[in-house]
């Protein structure tokens, strides 16, 4: 009987560790930039397109051209 109560306890508490891991993987967008602004930076230029513009102006990464989350500062 108390093995079972252990093994019920223990795995109710992975259950839970794995939902609320899970829940703060979901909150943390990484930051992807999108790939014509890295061509653009290889050459040493900024991306001329209008939604990539729009995008940096509000410190972001452009979504229409698949970047994702803030512009990462640089170190």
């Amino acid at each position: 009987m108390k093995k079972a109560l252990l093994a019920i306890i223990i795995g109710s508490a992975l259950a839970f560790s794995f939902a609320h891991a899970a829940d703060a993987k979901k909150d943390a967008v990484a930051s992807k930039v999108a790939g014509c602004c890295v061509k653009a930076a290889a050459d040493s230029k900024a991306c001329a397109h209008p939604c990539c513009v729009t995008a940096a102006k509000e410190k972001n990464n452009c979504t229409k051209c698949g970047g994702a989350g803030a512009i990462a500062a640089k170190k």
